[in-house]
């Protein structure tokens, strides 16, 4: 659904990010700690005709993101992240920044 906007945390390389969107016609916004890896995602990305608009990669870390308004608050429909949660320990914080994210009602995958 193109209305529909997805935070991917920890996104890497943006493999899941980019079959999603291609998938479902939603946009999905990851982000990602390693800048080269962003850029990765950002090259493969654009290769695939269509989803260069509908998959973005920002560089950061969540909760700091999240904290300083890089990510907008109740913007997003859902938020998924594969994996990476293993490696933050400040759960907390971590998944107050991804409630702040969601709209009302959203869901975290």
């Amino acid at each position: 659904d193109e209305s529909v906007h997805v935070l991917d945390i920890g996104s890497g390389i943006g493999g899941p990010a980019r079959y999603i969107a291609a998938k479902s016609g939603c946009t999905i916004t990851g982000v990602e700690l390693q800048e080269d890896i962003c850029v990765a995602g950002q090259e493969l990305t654009a290769r695939v005709p269509g989803l260069a608009d509908r998959v973005s990669f920002k560089v950061g870390d969540i909760i700091s993101m999240s904290k300083e308004g890089k990510i907008a608050a109740e913007s997003f429909d859902h938020v998924m992240s594969l994996l990476v949660f293993l490696h933050i320990p400040d759960r907390t914080s971590l998944l107050k920044a991804c409630y702040d994210a969601m709209k009302p009602g959203g869901t975290f995958i």
